[in-house]
Parts: structure tokens; sequence; C-alpha cells
């Protein structure tokens, strides 16, 4: 039972093989292209029970013997587990983005570890005033909080629009302040 492209692909990647295939047509009208080449492509295909899967497809022409096109030879293979690592990969891409999103603002809050627990200490020590310390470590812990309750609430990223913490970034930022100075 022969299928065409339209029953084997989804909707978004038949659009990418027609366009595909225009740019090719286009490539051979201009003339001036490697009559052996052939096109790379991932397209998403539907399996017989209706699911999809990730393919990598290599394509070319077939040519007649004064090299005009007649049709089309492909070789796939399945690249779901690529994909799959490629969105994990993302995933913790834009995880560790969004502690570098507020890096500039956190990190004189934690030492190597993580700790906020030397904050204490440096008020106890009246390295630093007390009351600019505390103000720091609760913006901290509110910042995490917030992004645990994120992670509770199924949210795909924890990100924390920095707008919601405005008082808790002041707060880190006058400890920078009572740091470094300016």
């Amino acid at each position: 039972m022969a299928s065409t492209l339209a029953d084997s692909l989804t909707p978004a990647s038949l659009e990418v093989a027609r366009k595909v295939l225009l740019e090719e047509l286009a490539r051979e009208k201009a003339g001036k292209e490697d009559l052996s080449r052939a096109r790379t492509v991932e397209v998403e295909l539907y399996r017989k029970d209706g699911s999809t899967f990730w393919s990598e497809v290599t394509v070319t022409f077939l040519r007649d013997p004064d090299g005009q096109p007649f049709g089309l030879l492909g070789i796939s293979r399945d690249i779901s587990e690529r994909r799959r690592t490629q969105e994990v990969l993302k995933a913790e891409r834009d995880r560790a983005q969004g502690y570098l999103d507020v890096a500039a603002v956190m990190l004189v809050v934690m030492d190597a570890d993580g700790n906020i627990a030397l904050l204490k200490m440096a008020s106890e020590f009246q390295l630093i005033d007390s009351s600019v310390a505390e103000k720091a470590r609760s913006a901290y812990r509110e910042y995490r909080r917030t992004q645990h309750m994120l992670r509770l609430n199924n949210a795909q990223y924890a990100r924390v629009p920095p707008e919601r913490f405005a008082a808790e970034i002041a707060a880190v930022q006058a400890l920078r302040r009572s740091l470094f100075g300016a």
C-alpha cells in the first residue's frame, strides 16, 4: 500500500519538505549546481499506530542519462533519541541561564557551595551590618522559595521575573555596596 508524503509527515515537516524541494528545483533550474548533491533534513514522521518519531532524511535526485531529475532517492534514520537528548540539554541550558540571569545580583550572597550562612557569620563578627546581611539572606530565601513553588506547580522553567523581586534585588545591591562600596 503506497502512501504519500502528506500521509507520512506531520504538517510542519511536510512544509519543511515542500520548502526544501522547491529550493532544490530552483537550484536545478539555475543549472549551476552539482548534479550529485544531496540534502539532509530532520522531519517528524508518523508511525503506523499514529505516533510520531524524528528522522534524519538525506535525499538526492534520481537522474536520467541526460542528467534530468525524474525522481527522488532518500535514506533515513531514526534520530528520536538524539532529539530527546537535545531537548534535555536545552532544558538544562535554560535552567543554567536562569541562574546566570540573576548571578550578577546573587553571587555576593552565596559562597562556592551555595551557602548563605556566611552572611550571618560575617554580621556576627561585625564585618557587615546585621540588618543588611539579614535583608540579603531573606531576599535569597524568598527567591529560592519562589523557584521551589514554581517547580512544585510543574512549571517548565523556574525562572523568576526580576521585576517581581525589586525589593530583594535592592537588598542584595545594598549588601554589595556595603561590601565593595559604590
